[in-house]
């Protein structure tokens, strides 16, 4: 399980990772009071279980990851199709094509153009329900370019890459 989020907020980003419970606690909500020309620090709060530190942009991101950090990358809400579905409860193997089906039919271009994720909320015998997400690839491409400049791809569980995404890229963030 990835310890590190990158969440939107409303102002920019959150970096989220968990804290290593051996180590001191990190600077609390410090501050960068700075010198002239200096650029104010983001600011990092630490919860004892969770630091999470404040960016203006996703690209400030990138030199606080490693080339090994698993991580989820959150979406904003304004940049995806969302939609929970319920269908008959099938095996779980089966979610995937019906799922996909399922936002062919709500999209406005066509599937190719999107990478998509589901969750499975909750099943019982005779239904399950499902959250599902898509967005379109452009628009993740351009959102995501600075983890993607730097070599980090994506997976999910199900049709998070893209068709054309090379097989022998080992994913190591997750999108949400």
């Amino acid at each position: 399980m990835p310890s590190i989020f990158i969440i939107p907020t409303s102002n920019g980003w959150n970096l989220i990772r968990s804290a290593a419970p051996a180590s001191p606690p990190d600077r609390k909500g410090s501050h960068n009071n700075g010198g002239e020309g200096e650029a104010p620090a983001a600011k990092t709060e630490d919860n004892g279980s969770w630091t999470v530190r404040k960016l203006q942009t996703l690209e400030e991101a990138v030199p606080l990851l490693s080339a090994n950090d698993e991580f989820v990358l959150g979406l904003p809400v304004s940049a995806v199709l969302a939609q929970r579905f319920r269908l008959p409860s099938i095996d779980p193997a089966e979610f995937p094509e019906m799922i996909r089906l399922q936002i062919e039919k709500l999209l406005p271009f066509p599937a190719d153009e999107v990478t998509s994720d589901f969750e499975l909320i909750e099943q019982n015998e005779t239904e399950s329900v499902v959250s599902a997400i898509a967005i379109r690839n452009e628009q993740l491409a351009e959102m995501a370019s600075p983890l993607l400049d730097r070599g980090f791809t994506f997976r999910g569980r199900s049709l998070c890459m893209p068709p054309s995404a090379p097989a022998h890229t080992r994913p190591r963030a997750m999108l949400f």
